[in-house]
Parts: C-alpha cells; sequence; structure tokens
C-alpha cells in the first residue's frame, strides 16, 4: 500500500451499509490512532458540507452516510523532512513534509443490487 492511506472496512454500496462507511487509516501499515479525519460531502443539491471526525485507538472512523451524495475523505500526516541531497539549496529551507490520506466515493440514489 501507500505510506499512508485509508482501507475500506465496509461496503458503502451495500444495502445493509446502515448509512455507514467504516474505515481505517493506515501510516507504514500501523493504525493512526486519535487523528482527524475530515469529511467533505456533496449532495444531490451540490451543497458541500464538512465534518471532523477523529480515529479511534484502532485508526478506526466511522462516517455517516446518505444515498445520492459524494465523499472526500482525507487525513494528513506531518513529519521532519529528511535530507537526501545535501548539496541542493532548493531543499534546503525546507523542514516538514505532509502526506495525505485520501479516498473518493458516491454512493448512487438507489441500492446497486436492485
Amino acid at each position: 500500500g501507500m505510506e499512508t492511506e485509508f482501507v475500506m472496512l465496509s461496503n458503502p454500496f451495500a444495502e445493509n451499509s446502515q448509512n455507514e462507511v467504516k474505515l481505517q487509516l493506515l501510516y507504514k501499515n500501523l493504525p493512526r490512532k486519535n487523528v482527524q479525519v475530515e469529511v467533505f460531502k456533496k449532495n444531490s443539491n451540490d451543497v458541500i458540507t464538512q465534518i471532523k471526525l477523529f480515529t479511534n485507538i484502532f485508526g478506526v472512523v466511522t462516517i455517516p452516510t446518505q444515498r445520492d451524495s459524494t465523499y472526500m475523505i482525507n487525513s494528513v500526516k506531518m513529519r521532519p523532512f529528511i535530507f537526501t541531497d545535501s548539496k541542493s539549496e532548493r531543499t534546503m529551507n525546507v523542514l516538514w513534509e505532509s502526506l495525505w490520506a485520501s479516498i473518493v466515493f458516491k454512493i448512487p440514489r438507489k441500492s446497486l443490487h436492485h
């Protein structure tokens, strides 16, 4: 996988999805616990809302969902920048780098099983 990533633990398209999706956030294949997750939802009227949630001690976050909506979920990992080329003037002023985990999906108006 990626250095930081979301893994879907439930299927948001299933009829029994309970209007939620569970995701696990990983960094170097380990759960990221108690980390902020941003959820952007666009409904069928193109209205965008944003909520902030946090992962639990297992790196799992539960996202409330609705049909006929598109979701973008992301989280950022900040870490000190590691210099790989000491001669590069371009990177001399860089202290931090950000890694982004992001996932996008749309839940259709009707179940895919109909």
